[in-house]
Formats: C-alpha cells, structure tokens, sequence
C-alpha cells in the first residue's frame, strides 16, 4: 500500500505504509485530535498508523481481528467505534479507549462484504450487509454504547450487498443499496412513534 502526493498535473508515490500485497481496505480517521489511517488486509490484523512529521508510523494493530475485510468507524457520545467486516467468522465493534481499539461485541456475518454506519435522522444506526443471510439493521443503544437489532432489510432480500448510503431530499430520508447481484433497492426511512 502507498501514499500518493499530489504534487502539480498528478498524483506521485510519498510512502510506502508496508510490504504486505493483500490490503482490501483503508479508513482515515481521527484520534486525540491526530489523523491516523487504518489499513484492513486479508493477510494480517488491521494496523493503525498515525500522522507524526510528515509520514504515516505505525503505531499499533487490532488484536483478535485476524481476516477483516473492511472497516469503518463513526463517533457517538464523544467515542470513537469501529466497525470491522468479516466474511468468514462474527463482524465487530470496537471503541476507542485512548491507547487502542477495544472489542465491544461481535455481530454474526454470513458472507459479509460491508458493516456501514450511517446518522440517520438523529440515529446512529449501522448495517452489517451478508450474502448468505438477510442484511441487518442495528441501532446504537446510547445508554448501553451497544448496536441493538432494528430490522431486517427485505423484502425483496437483498441479494450480495456491497455498499450504503443515505440521501435527504425534501425532508425525505432514503437509503440506497447497492447489490454485486442484484438491482440497487432503495429504501425509505420511517419514524413509528410506538409509545401509544
């Protein structure tokens, strides 16, 4: 994996971050105030690297997360979470604790290409997206800093998902699926006041 540097008409390589050949994926973020890149490989653990002088440093891996296949983090009540992909094995949560990625809990995946979190209308919610089973819905619970089952997406199931994304349009919010097999489904998102 390289860093690439714009530098006038183009792009030109600046870093090497390691030698391994099987990265899938990368996420930037931050982390007490620095950037830092996560780098998600089918060869090794994820390793985090932070911005010091000019060059990403590795600065440390994620333990006991062996096979991910992408990652995504989003913030909620001051917390940084991680959402890791796994294809084969449980997908997982992790919170920041300051000095590493600590695992919150484990979510069955069944052929899962993408774990997205999304802010919705208020909700953090995050959707684990599976090839062999139905694509999930999870809220996070503020009060126990945990993603609860919402819903399941379907009907029609769909079918090999591989990224979401939400939309505002009119005060309408949309979300967007888009399948490796099967069409992009759109969904529209609902408030059900339940309390009556």
């Amino acid at each position: 994996t390289t860093l690439l540097c714009q530098d006038g008409p183009g792009f030109y390589p600046r870093q090497s971050l390691h030698a391994w050949h099987r990265d899938t994926d990368a996420e930037a973020l931050e982390l007490d105030g620095r950037p830092h890149l996560l780098l998600a490989s089918a060869s090794q653990r994820p390793v985090l690297f932070q911005w010091l002088g000019g060059r990403f440093e590795r600065r440390t891996d994620i333990p006991e997360a062996e096979d991910v296949y992408a990652t995504r983090h989003f913030q909620a009540g001051g917390d940084v979470f991680l959402c890791l992909t796994r294809y084969i094995g449980d997908s997982m949560v992790m919170r920041w604790d300051g000095s590493m990625f600590r695992l919150l809990q484990q979510l069955p995946s069944r052929g899962a290409h993408v774990f997205q979190p999304l802010l919705i209308a208020r909700d953090q919610l995050a959707i684990l997206g599976s090839d062999f089973a139905f694509s999930q819905v999870f809220h996070l619970e503020p009060d126990k800093g945990l993603l609860e089952p919402l819903q399941e997406l379907g009907p029609p199931a769909l079918v090999a998902p591989r990224a979401f994304a939400h939309i505002t349009i009119a005060g309408r919010c949309f979300l967007f699926a888009a399948c490796f097999k099967g069409p992009t489904q759109i969904y529209q998102h609902h408030e059900l006041d339940l309390s009556a």
